[in-house]
């Protein structure tokens, strides 16, 4: 492994093995940490007063603070994670919604990212959380979906040939098909 120390005076290489470079690593920081630590502060001249406004310089005690400084600092404000700004959980794909409002079953398919689903009868109803729902029908076919439903037992037809399809919720509380030996792929 090869360490660079760079000085005001020059830079120079050596070739290390690894466990020396880490010791030579926590042996720089240590020895930086006690030079701030037991850096004299500057004395005042004799007819000023002492500046009140100047902080004392703390060491970093986190390992990141030590290697990169105060990252934080750098972070502009409006990139800042907030609370607020939390973007809600979309999906896309197939999806099986019942609505909190009238009861309505609905399964689709849609390539847009939803966060909500707005129904026929005009109330949207929030996505999160959405389990999985493993519908493997007798005619080969299988399909995926993430569903709002709550129960324990549901039916609902093939999206190909339309012959219902029972579904019960495992131990994940993800649904998958009853009867057909398939655990589904959860």
């Amino acid at each position: 492994m090869t360490v660079t120390i760079k000085t005001p005076f020059g830079e120079t290489d050596f070739e290390m093995e690894r466990d020396k470079a880490n010791d030579l690593m926590c042996l720089a920081f240590r020895y930086a940490g006690e030079q701030r630590e037991e850096a004299p502060a500057p004395k005042p001249s004799a007819g000023s007063l002492p500046d009140k406004s100047a902080k004392a310089v703390k060491s970093p005690c986190s390992r990141i603070e030590r290697m990169f400084g105060d990252w934080k600092a750098r972070i502009p404000k409006a990139a800042a994670p907030e609370a607020h700004s939390i973007k809600p959980e979309t999906y896309k794909g197939f999806l099986l919604i019942r609505c909190e409002h009238c009861g309505k079953l609905k399964g689709f398919c849609t390539r847009h990212a939803l966060s909500k689903y707005l129904c026929d009868c005009g109330m949207e109803t929030e996505l999160c959380a959405l389990p999985l729902l493993h519908l493997h029908c007798k005619c080969g076919k299988y399909f995926r979906y993430r569903t709002n439903v709550t129960g324990d037992v549901l039916e609902y037809p093939c999206l190909e040939c339309g012959s219902p399809v029972d579904l019960m919720r495992d131990k994940k509380g993800n649904y998958i098909t009853i009867g057909t030996g398939d655990k589904g792929d959860s």
